[in-house]
C-alpha cells in the first residue's frame, strides 16, 4: 500500500533492553521494571489519513503500542512500527497482518551489526524469517564511522529485503553518497529509502 500523507512520529518509550546505539529516542539506562513510573508518555490525537511512525526506544516494550494502534485505526489513519527486532514478534504477526491501518514495520540492524549477543541475534533472525518476506517490511541500517561495510553488504545479501532504509548518524558519514550508489548498483532490485541524515532524530 502506498500512502501520500503527512508523516508524524510518536515516541512510545525511551526504553531499549539492549541499548541499541541508534534508537533515535533510546535510553538504555531505564530499567524495564521502572517503565510505569519513570515514563510519562501519552498518545496524541491521530488525524484521519495521516501516517504515524511508532518508535522509541523499543515500541514493542511499551504498554501504549496496541492502544496507539487501536486509536490510529479508529481515526482511519495509518502506522509503521520502527523496531530493533530483539523481541520475539511471532505473537504479534496475525494482529499486525490483519490491521487495515498497518503500513509495515522497519526492523533495525544494530543487533546484528553492532552487538555481540547470540541470544538476541537468534531472535532477530527469527523475526526476519517471519516478517522479512512481507513486501511492507523495511530493513533499516544506520551508517556511521564504526560500520563494518563488508558485514553490512553480507547482511543485505543474506536478508534480501524488498526495501532498505539507510540512515546517517548525527556526526555524519563521509562516504554515505558513495555507499548509497554502490548499494544501488550491487542490489538493483532493492528499493532504497533515505532515512534521517546528519541529525539525531528520524524524519521520514
Amino acid at each position: 500500500m502506498k500512502i501520500k500523507a503527512k508523516i508524524n512520529q510518536v515516541v512510545l518509550t525511551n526504553f531499549c533492553a539492549v541499548a541499541c546505539p541508534h534508537f533515535p529516542y533510546g535510553e538504555g539506562s531505564i530499567l524495564k521494571s521502572d517503565l510505569n513510573t519513570s515514563e510519562n508518555f501519552t498518545l496524541p490525537d491521530f488525524k484521519n489519513g495521516e501516517v504515524y511512525i511508532l518508535t522509541g526506544g523499543e515500541p514493542f516494550e511499551s504498554k501504549l503500542l496496541f492502544p496507539a494502534i487501536d486509536k490510529i485505526t479508529k481515526s482511519q489513519a495509518y502506522f509503521r512500527i520502527a523496531t530493533g527486532g530483539y523481541i520475539n514478534l511471532r505473537k504479534f504477526y496475525i494482529r499486525l497482518l490483519n490491521s487495515e491501518s498497518n503500513l509495515g514495520i522497519n526492523i533495525g540492524t544494530d543487533v546484528i551489526l553492532r552487538l555481540n549477543n547470540d541470544h538476541y541475534t537468534k531472535i532477530w533472525l527469527e523475526n526476519w524469517r517471519i516478517f522479512g518476506k512481507l513486501k511492507n517490511t523495511w530493513l533499516t541500517i544506520t551508517l556511521d564511522g564504526d560500520i563494518d561495510f563488508e558485514k553490512f553488504m553480507q547482511l543485505i545479501e543474506f536478508t534480501k529485503p524488498n526495501t532498505l532504509m539507510l540512515n546517517e548518524i548525527e556526526r555524519g558519514y563521509n562516504s554515505f553518497d558513495k555507499r548509497y550508489a554502490l548499494i544501488q548498483e550491487t542490489f538493483p532490485d532493492i528499493t532504497l529509502v533515505n532515512g534521517y541524515r546528519n541529525e539525531s532524530t528520524c524524519n521520514i
